[in-house]
């Protein structure tokens, strides 16, 4: 019963949160701005060059994919996330 109390103990110390933190020259820590989510997607500088030679914007996602927006069979559009491959040398 002993060794169950200890594991859970250490198994709820290792699922606690993380914190950014800095610690002053007196010992104490104060807590660092936290990197915020972008709320909505953003046109980015990058363009995307498609196959026909046609240069398209790029956008970034809210947790940081970048896409392109290009019409789809059904003569809609639609989001292609990029996914970047190493180039060949």
């Amino acid at each position: 019963m002993k060794h169950l109390i200890v594991f859970l103990t250490l198994l709820l110390a290792t699922s606690a949160g993380a914190q950014n933190v800095t610690k002053d020259a007196a010992g104490n820590f104060h807590a660092l701005p936290q990197k915020t989510r972008a709320v909505h997607d953003s046109l980015t500088t990058f363009t995307y060059t498609d196959l026909e030679g046609i240069d398209r914007p790029v956008y970034r996602g809210p947790k940081g994919g970048m896409y392109v927006i290009l019409p789809n069979e059904a003569g809609g559009f639609r989001k292609y996330y990029l996914h970047e491959t190493p180039t060949q040398k």
